[in-house]
């Protein structure tokens, strides 16, 4: 298995005078040729090795060096440059603020890199020819180790406190072959990633593609990016969450003109989006997984995407169902949670299996897999029925005007919170109700329909940075309301 150093000087060797990636955080916008690319990344590697000197640090072999992630170029320059010297990267999300940041910092410590101080740095290192670059990448890819810690990445706290996941080289390459097969992607591809570095959906389905496809990489940040870019770019790949697609959809102009795969995750994506970007002449690509999974189990493939699916596994996992919760065994497992052996054996037992949470059914016939919800968000109504909330709540929130839906079990009544555009009327709530749910068990259907109090968005604390509820926090706020 190739590491993506290896594969970067492939690229830088092959192609170089091809385009790598466009940079949009330069005025004007600046296009990085793979060979460039290379060398500025051997650069970045002098940069940081320069700071850890000037702190003490002789060796970063193992040492986690951590930075406020906010998806720019000498960011991801910074990355390579930790596999170059056997650093573990450790991005943290600037959006979750300077308490979490600092919180998520505390359970690690090592090399802090402060932008000031890299650009300062940088700025002072010289170029190097082109000989000395490439022997120098080569040889730090030729002694890196597979399986030693990579990345960190803290979970988004769906279920609880963020914990720091410890990814190998070898759980990353591997799970982006994984979804490269899945998904083909080619070097004339130009992909837009608006999503963060800092959490694993990008970190594989857009950073690790790109390197192994040798395809066209703009660094952006959120739809503001994508509005302000998209249509000089034009791309032909994005991987977003279903909120900033529907935007995107609602969109006239360039920016899709060329677009033939939209990859989406993190939630389920409506059966009307779904179809509406079909008929555009966009395939959308859904998949399943967690950060412990680095972070693909599950994804479509351009010929079987189908709406509420998120496909067969990729290559490298074996799954079993337990109980109605998917267990998944495979060279993509983390090596761990950072210094919490507890946490990891209640998630990874000694046989390798991984507790995904996440109850699933499975079609006989295709071998896709639909996700119902998690496990211990599972109602037992008195009359004995097991309830998947997540399931109800993604069937409601296609409705256009319905923003957030929470399910949730009032003594033998089944209630209904929702967060609505609009002033909508009891018995116009019960009609779209009963008509999203049509397809349910009777007993599923909400006995009492409610409405939040004010948008969820303005209650950042209740959603988790890919937009999905925090369930815990807010079943604790619509118990106080």
């Amino acid at each position: 298995m190739e590491s993506f150093l290896i594969s970067l000087l492939h690229h830088a060797g092959s192609r170089p005078n091809a385009p790598a990636l466009i940079d949009f955080g330069q005025s004007p916008e600046t296009t990085v040729t793979w060979r460039q690319l290379a060398s500025e990344v051997y650069r970045a590697h002098q940069t940081l090795e320069q700071i850890a000197t000037r702190q003490g640090h002789s060796d970063l072999r193992g040492m986690p060096v951590g930075y406020a992630a906010s998806n720019t170029v000498p960011q991801l320059l910074l990355g390579l440059a930790c596999q170059m010297s056997g650093a573990i990267e450790v991005p943290l999300d600037v959006r979750g603020g300077e308490s979490y940041v600092k919180k998520c910092w505390q359970q690690v410590i090592g090399l802090w890199i402060d932008d000031g101080v890299w650009q300062d740095v940088w700025c002072a290192c010289a170029d190097s020819n082109l000989n000395d670059y490439i022997n120098k990448i080569r040889d730090a890819a030729e002694s890196l180790d597979l399986d030693s810690p990579s990345l960190i990445l803290f979970t988004s706290g769906t279920t609880g406190d963020p914990k720091g996941v410890t990814l190998s080289h070898r759980n990353l390459i591997g799970n982006a072959n994984a979804k490269l097969t899945a998904v083909p992607q080619h070097c004339d591809d130009v992909r837009v990633s608006i999503l963060s570095y800092a959490h694993a959906y990008a970190r594989t389905c857009d950073l690790g593609t790109w390197l192994l496809s040798g395809s066209v990489l703009v660094p952006a940040w959120g739809y503001q990016d994508w509005v302000r870019i998209a249509p000089q770019i034009r791309p032909t790949i994005v991987n977003t969450v279903p909120s900033i697609a529907e935007r995107i959809r609602e969109e006239t102009g360039a920016s899709t003109t060329r677009l033939r795969l939209l990859g989406c995750g993190g939630a389920a994506m409506s059966q009307d989006d779904f179809h509406a970007w079909k008929q555009r002449g966009v395939t959308v690509i859904q998949g399943y997984g967690l950060t412990e999974t680095a972070p693909v189990i599950c994804s479509a493939t351009p010929e079987n995407a189908r709406a509420g699916w998120v496909g067969r596994l990729v290559d490298g996992w074996e799954h079993k169902i337990v109980a109605g919760e998917l267990r998944v065994r495979g060279p993509h497992t983390m090596l761990g949670y950072w210094n919490d052996p507890v946490s990891t054996a209640l998630r990874v037992d000694a046989q390798g299996w991984l507790k995904t949470g996440d109850v699933v059914e499975q079609d006989p016939d295709s071998g896709q897999f639909r996700i119902l919800g998690r496990a211990d968000d599972l109602l037992i109504l008195p009359n004995g029925h097991a309830l998947h909330p997540v399931a109800l709540e993604g069937l409601l929130t296609e409705e256009p005007s319905i923003r957030h839906a929470f399910v949730t079990c009032v003594g033998i009544r089944i209630v209904v919170w929702l967060d609505v555009v609009g002033e909508w009327h009891d018995e116009q709530a019960r009609q779209i109700i009963h008509s999203r749910l049509a397809s349910r068990p009777r007993w599923e259907i909400p006995k009492e329909i409610k409405r939040f109090p004010e948008p969820i968005e303005s209650r950042m604390e209740l959603l988790t940075p890919k937009g999905s509820l925090r369930r815990k926090a807010v079943q604790r706020w619509v118990e106080s309301l």
